[in-house]
């Protein structure tokens, strides 16, 4: 007989303070070996990562694993609801991957939690939930025609239920692919629609609002850049008191405005609290992205011996927990100008454009994902 929901949230509280290094525990005690408590296992799993990434693919296999253990009933509802436990499982560790930029190992998990969904084998909203986060990755593959087709397919097996909470995060999935495809103006009105019209859940909210400052931050217009303040500034208070990766992502957007408003030392201060964020949290992409972006203002200003300190740190930092050969190559290039005083604006640029390429469109994989 399943838990009380009362009683798998006391479960949960009392293995929260034990995670991540206790999550093993959940496979050898049977008290753990059930679907409500599988459910919010699930959903700590979800927020953890976004909060901080490794930590959380290592719960998402757990849970993955956990789903596995689950004793499969008999009758045909109870199959249904194991295939459905799978199939979210494996997308919840497709995330983890993603957001890791292992997208080669996001592709493989996406692939089979989508064959629980033949025949039937799930809900349509967990289809439709399974489709959306296909469509992210999509977009981080820079297949965006896919990513949009896939996004009207939901859409429209969704219209005739006129759900706002599904609505919304429709939009907000094709406002962060048009943000991620550079189509600023059409993803300002996605993300309007869905923070406009929409109840959301609070993640996607903040995901929505954090989208829409970037948007609205790309645009000409001088006026949108106090906007595009006021939405990250909403986004930080979504996002709660904790540090994560989002906060320093937001505080990354929040910089890069500051530099086109000419304010480089508030510009420096916003970039040094997201570095210090993308390294409690071990993001190799996020550090060199935004230590490029950091080390432009201490090239402008001359400051060559804080400019070297940065690069090689961050080259080690890099070499450290990623395994790309061509990156670290243009990071050492990078440091090589820095150590020779002879880096320009313009390199760092080039560099820029080169890691961004890597981070989003080769999933190349890490150390992250040789655990499995």
């Amino acid at each position: 007989m399943a838990h009380s929901h009362d009683h798998a949230r006391r479960l949960m509280r009392e293995l929260e303070p034990l995670l991540p290094e206790g999550a093993e525990r959940v496979l050898d005690r049977p008290k753990y070996w059930d679907p409500r408590f599988f459910e919010l296992f699930l959903e700590y799993a979800e927020e953890l990562i976004y909060r901080e990434p490794r930590f959380g693919l290592r719960i998402a296999e757990t849970v993955l694993r956990l789903g596995h253990a689950l004793p499969e009933e008999e009758n045909p509802a109870g199959q249904r609801e194991r295939q459905e436990r799978l199939a979210r499982a494996h997308g919840l560790v497709g995330v983890a991957y993603r957001v890791l930029s292992l997208l080669y190992e996001a592709e493989a998990e996406y692939r089979t939690a989508l064959r629980f969904c033949r025949n039937g084998g799930v809900s349509r909203t967990c289809r439709a939930d399974l489709l959306l986060k296909l469509a992210v990755l999509r977009g981080w593959q820079k297949r965006f025609d896919e990513a949009l087709k896939i996004i009207a397919e939901v859409e429209g097996s969704l219209t005739r239920d006129k759900d706002e909470s599904w609505l919304g995060r429709v939009y907000a999935t094709r406002g962060a692919i048009y943000v991620r495809s550079c189509n600023f103006s059409e993803a300002v009105g996605e993300l309007s629609k869905a923070l406009g019209q929409c109840r959301l859940t609070r993640r996607v909210e903040y995901s929505a609002t954090a989208n829409l400052a970037y948007a609205v931050s790309e645009t000409d217009d001088p006026r949108c850049l106090e906007i595009a303040l006021g939405h990250l500034k909403r986004a930080r208070q979504l996002a709660g008191p904790r540090r994560s990766v989002e906060k320093s992502t937001f505080f990354w957007i929040e910089g890069r405005i500051f530099v086109r408003r000419g304010s480089t030392e508030r510009a420096e201060h916003k970039y040094r609290k997201a570095l210090e964020g993308f390294v409690k949290f071990q993001t190799p992409y996020e550090i060199a992205l935004v230590s490029l972006d950091l080390s432009s203002l201490l090239r402008f200003s001359k400051r060559w011996a804080e400019l070297e300190e940065l690069a090689a740190e961050t080259y080690s930092r890099f070499r450290d927990l990623q395994e790309d050969t061509e990156a670290l190559a243009s990071l050492k290039l990078w440091l090589d100008a820095a150590q020779a005083r002879t880096l320009s604006i313009e390199q760092i640029s080039e560099i820029k454009a080169a890691f961004v390429e890597r981070m989003r469109g080769q999933g190349v994989p890490s150390r992250a994902g040789r655990r499995r």
